[in-house]
């Protein structure tokens, strides 16, 4: 049985040194044509809306020239609100049916993501992944102009204007060299703990360390490999 120890682990990395680095290219092979050949890119489109209450204390108006908004005093709590409402199914329903069932709602409710920009912001992002760039913004266009009726239907005094439709969606898809890094370091330790579990389990005698490491005994004298020896040096006496 191998002494365990940290010194036993190093020799064993060096000794299996080829067997770790094979097996880490190969896996990170496997992963960039994973990457490259086997997996979709997906397309995200955002759009943006704003809450403006019309409440007394509100105040909303937007730069012509920027398009930003400057918001007066308005009640966050409402915010939540109307993202629980855009949460509902029925909105992703009526999106559905407006773009002519080309795309399901529960597909459409699995590829939108609705967040408030910050805790204390009126900002809504509405996102929306699909695996085609015009789907992804058709969708998410389209979400957000039906988002004001539909909020203002549950809450009158809810008022959303669209700040920021999508005009381009983002390719993104998995990060080929991350995931090629982390193949690769995967092939390794996996190729690490065979080689560990192989030469725990061998109880051959190899070497003079390995008798030592096992065996508290002297060394007497060892045998040589004849295999790696030059016989022309070696002569038979006697006859033999």
């Amino acid at each position: 049985m191998a002494n365990l120890s940290v010194a036993y682990f190093f020799r064993l990395a060096l000794r299996r040194l080829w067997v770790l680095i094979l097996a880490g290219i190969v896996c990170a092979a496997i992963a960039f044509c994973y990457c490259r050949f086997f997996t979709a890119p997906s397309y995200t489109a955002s759009a943006a809306v704003v809450l403006n209450s019309t409440s007394r204390s509100a105040v909303v108006t937007t730069d012509e020239v920027t398009g930003s908004a400057i918001i007066g005093e308005v009640g966050t709590s409402l915010t939540g609100t109307v993202l629980d409402i855009l949460k509902t199914s029925d909105i992703y329903r009526q999106v559905s049916e407006k773009l002519g069932g080309e795309y399901t709602w529960w597909s459409i409710r699995s590829g939108i993501s609705i967040t408030k920009r910050s805790e204390d912001s009126l900002f809504v992002d509405i996102r929306y992944t699909a695996t085609s760039e015009k789907e992804a913004i058709t969708v998410v266009n389209t979400f957000a102009e039906m988002a004001p009726a539909y909020v203002a239907s549950f809450v009158p005094r809810a008022k959303i204007i669209v700040i920021s439709p999508a005009e381009r969606a983002t390719r993104s898809a998995l990060e080929t060299k991350k995931m090629v890094l982390i193949g690769g370091v995967v092939g390794v330790i996996l190729a690490y703990a065979v080689v560990f579990l192989i030469d725990f389990n061998d109880k051959v005698i190899k070497s003079e360390e390995d008798f030592a490491s096992n065996y508290d005994l002297p060394i007497l004298g060892t045998v040589p490999n004849f295999d790696d020896s030059d016989l022309s040096n070696y002569k038979y006496l006697g006859g033999y």
